[in-house]
């Protein structure tokens, strides 16, 4: 199309529109991760490898989600994770028997909260994570995941979700909110997970989409997270 130029992933543009910074980037990471999981909200925690003590909640959907971050941290069930929880994360269920009798303070505080719901995912590598995200839900699931939601989800944190949250927490520290990640990543790490390819490879199918579409690299980033909500065709 004569006059319209096709931008790299990542590489936000005055045609892009509105650059996001990392604060908004981040809390769009989270609410794709809500939306994706069938959540009612969510939040990420970080706290340094050297240090497990030092904790940080970088982004919380509503109130909720800041108290039932508090909730894990008390119960230490947020970032500690136990060998047997690294490769899937934890999930704590109201009314779970084994769950009852592993955090029975915490279901209380739970079931005080009107939580039924709680999913703790490990924030990166799995041996070294960054911190956790965390979804809630205000009821238990009635049934099983759709196909492909846990291995979604699960590559959403896995992938994309340590370099917002990067970006975010030394965003906090020097004061900035321009850095040069958009949209893009989350979109890309959604092409990797729907299709089991590599990160180049989702990053060349999304140029595509855009150059197909006729519009921006972000736009069809944007066009891709709506996907998940059935706002938009695969």
């Amino acid at each position: 199309m004569e006059g319209w130029t096709m931008n790299d992933p990542g590489d936000a543009t005055a045609s892009d529109g509105p650059r996001l910074g990392p604060g908004e980037r981040l809390s769009d990471f989270v609410d794709v991760c809500v939306g994706v999981a069938g959540a009612d909200g969510g939040a990420v925690v970080v706290s340094s490898p050297r240090h497990p003590d030092t904790r940080r909640v970088l982004h919380t959907t509503d109130s909720s989600a800041e108290r039932i971050a508090d909730l894990l941290y008390l119960h230490g069930a947020d970032v500690d994770f136990v060998s047997s929880d690294r490769a899937v994360g934890r999930t704590i269920v109201v009314g779970d028997r084994r769950d009852g009798a592993r955090w029975p303070l915490l279901i209380d505080d739970l079931v005080a909260a009107d939580v039924g719901w709680v999913r703790v995912l490990p924030l990166g590598a799995v041996d070294a994570p960054l911190g956790c995200v965390q979804l809630h839900r205000r009821s238990v699931r009635s049934g099983p995941s759709p196909a492909g939601t846990e291995v979604l989800i699960e590559h959403l944190v896995r992938v994309i979700g340590p370099v917002v949250a990067g970006d975010a927490a030394l965003a906090t520290v020097d004061g900035a909110e321009d850095g040069d990640t958009d949209l893009t990543s989350v979109a890309i790490g959604i092409l990797v997970a729907r299709h089991a390819v590599a990160v180049d490879v989702a990053s060349a199918m999304l140029r595509a989409g855009a150059v197909a579409r006729a519009h921006s690299s972000v736009a069809e980033a944007q066009r891709i997270i709506a996907t998940l909500h059935g706002l938009e065709e695969p």
